[in-house]
């Protein structure tokens, strides 16, 4: 399954809650021709969802799951703002 470290959850929350936007809509992992990309969605029943205080952060589309079972999202220890990468 897809991780997401403690300090990639804590700024996908902050970012989420100072968006305003709804509490069931979180971070989307999809498929754009040959790139991942995320949009803010809400889960469906077959997603992988990657929770914080009860709020969906990550969801990932059932047919990525496999792929990013063994991948991470964390924050990019060289910038000074808060990018977040995913290493496979």
């Amino acid at each position: 399954m897809l991780t997401v470290t403690p300090l990639a959850k804590a700024v996908i929350y902050e970012a989420l809650q100072r968006s305003s936007v709804e509490h069931q809509m979180g971070l989307r992992i999809t498929r754009y021709k040959e790139q991942l990309v995320m949009n803010l969605d809400s889960p469906n029943r077959d997603d992988t969802v990657i929770e914080l205080n009860q709020s969906p952060l990550v969801i990932v589309d059932s047919d990525l799951a496999a792929e990013l079972s063994d991948a991470v999202i964390d924050i990019n220890p060289i910038e000074e703002e808060n990018d977040l990468i995913l290493r496979r």
